[in-house]
């Protein structure tokens, strides 16, 4: 039976995680040495220090 007056079901949605892709390092290695350190300095480094040292991963639940 329903009324006017029934409650509906908790919410069934998780919540949601947004995690960081590993570096390839193997990847930025090889691109530094064939520009002559210029990759690793600009790039792979800033890459580096925003994993370690930037926001960590925030978990969201949604609920409709």
């Amino acid at each position: 039976m329903s009324g006017p007056y029934d409650v509906p079901a908790a919410p069934t949605h998780k919540a949601v995680t947004k995690s960081r892709k590993p570096t390839n390092h193997l990847l930025h290695l090889i691109l530094t040495v064939c520009t002559l350190g210029l990759w690793g300095l600009f790039v792979w480094l800033p890459i580096t220090l925003w994993h370690k040292f930037g926001p960590r991963a925030t978990a969201t639940t949604r609920y409709q």
